[in-house]
């Protein structure tokens, strides 16, 4: 019965393929004589709904979700309390519509969820690294942001990342114990008056101090006298600059009047000064001095030798000649006389002349000297070819005798042989002589020789 209630019954007049079921939506029909919702815009009949709370709002039945309940696709109108009020609902296909009032909360141990920080931070809401209101210090009671002088790059405030040096730090100016920075002088602090001027140069005056220890001296005197007049006391290294300030002060030039503590500065700056020139030096304002070596006892200080005064004759030093412009000058024409004088150039002239004879001379005896090598060598030359024809001619002179000889030997009989044998030339052998200048000569020589 439910499904025949949904089919559409209701036909406008006009059209026989269009029909509306009993909620107002319109249903065309396909090929096949199926009725499917139509897919173009639809007007829907409004439902009045009471205004309820959320928790009143009708859940299908068997499931409980939250959420309000998924009405046909379409627009729907809402009308609640009175006078009514029109709220149109555009749907999306495949997603419920849900009160916001219930979505659920994100799971977490506090069940006491309710300021918005914590809602944010459970839902992985990360706080601004940043505070209103930093660049007005103290307003509203809100903490201020002070920079340890960071500037450019390190204005940055990372936390995470940045060491402890360049981070900033968060100062509540509305503790009362906040310490800030001093500069300057002290409040109610006054500057040198004219009295206290003037009771410094006394003190000087009266010391003359050259060192530390003097003006230590020269600050407990000042003090004396400002606690006593009810005058602000101050340091020895005030004091000190005080004095030299006063002193460095020119005085005015022109017909100007020099105040009378420069003056006073002035004169007493001159009596140090003399004061330091001529002081008279006296052991027992200092601490004696002892040296310890090894532990041992203290050495005894040498004791005091007199002097004694003796005469004695030295010869004056011979004078010594500075070399001065006149002297140079004097120096100079001298050496301009004598290269200019007659007798000097003679004598430059005479052995200059005798170093060129002697360079002829020596040239001559070198080329002399030369030539008779070369001849000597040629001499060694030919004389070398004459021995070797000396031994040719002997050689041929041999050769012949020995021709003739074998010749008469031919010529005669037989009985003849045994005295040409008996008297055959004995064997001979050569013998060379060499000499140390190159050249050798040949012997030749017999067997009993």
């Amino acid at each position: 019965s439910s499904e025949s209630s949904n089919l559409p019954t209701l036909s406008d007049g006009m059209h026989d393929h269009l029909r509306y079921d009993d909620t107002g939506n319109l249903f065309v029909c396909d090929a096949n004589g199926a009725w499917i919702p139509h897919p173009g815009y639809v007007k829907v009949s409004a439902l009045w709904v009471p205004s309820m709370s959320p928790a009143t709002f009708p859940q299908p039945a068997g499931e409980k979700t939250a959420g309000m309940t998924q009405f046909a696709a379409g627009a729907v109108q809402l009308m609640a309390g009175a006078p009514f009020t029109t709220i149109t609902v555009q749907p999306t296909a495949g997603v419920p519509l849900r009160d916001p009032a219930f979505v659920p909360l994100p799971s977490t141990c506090d069940d006491d969820i309710c300021t918005p920080h914590v809602i944010a931070q459970s839902q992985g809401r990360v706080p601004s690294l940043k505070v209103a209101c930093t660049h007005r210090p103290g307003r509203n009671g809100l903490a201020a942001v002070k920079n340890k002088g960071s500037k450019g790059k390190d204005k940055e405030n990372d936390l995470g990342t940045k060491s402890k040096k360049h981070s900033r730090d968060i100062i509540d100016l509305d503790d009362d114990d906040l310490s800030k920075a001093k500069r300057g002088r002290p409040q109610g602090a006054g500057n040198y008056s004219t009295s206290d001027t003037n009771a410094l140069l006394d003190c000087i005056e009266e010391e003359l101090p050259l060192g530390q220890r003097g003006w230590l001296v020269v600050t407990t005197k000042f003090n004396k006298w400002a606690s006593k007049n009810s005058h602000p006391e101050w340091k020895v290294s005030s004091l000190e600059t005080k004095f030299k300030q006063l002193v460095k002060m020119l005085k005015p030039t022109g017909t100007g009047v020099c105040p009378p503590e420069i003056s006073h500065a002035h004169e007493i700056d001159e009596l140090i000064n003399e004061q330091a020139d001529t002081r008279n030096l006296d052991d027992s304002e200092y601490d004696k001095v002892v040296n310890k070596s090894d532990g041992s006892t203290d050495e005894e200080l040498p004791s005091r030798l007199t002097a004694i005064a003796r005469s004695q004759h030295t010869e004056a030093p011979p004078p010594v000649c500075h070399n001065t412009r006149g002297a140079a000058a004097t120096e100079l024409m001298s050496h301009l006389s004598n290269a200019l004088d007659p007798e000097a150039q003679k004598a430059c002239d005479d052995e200059r002349a005798n170093r060129a004879f002697a360079t002829t001379q020596y040239l001559t005896l070198s080329q002399q000297l030369c030539d008779a090598q070369v001849t000597n060598d040629k001499l060694h030359g030919q004389l070398f070819d004459l021995r070797n024809q000396l031994y040719e001619a002997h050689r041929d002179h041999d050769h012949l005798e020995m021709r003739l000889e074998m010749l008469k030997m031919s010529q005669s009989g037989g009985s003849k042989v045994q005295g040409v044998y008996h008297h055959l030339p004995k064997e001979k052998h050569q013998c060379y002589k060499w000499f140390a200048d190159g050249g050798r000569s040949l012997t030749w020589l017999m067997d009993d020789e």
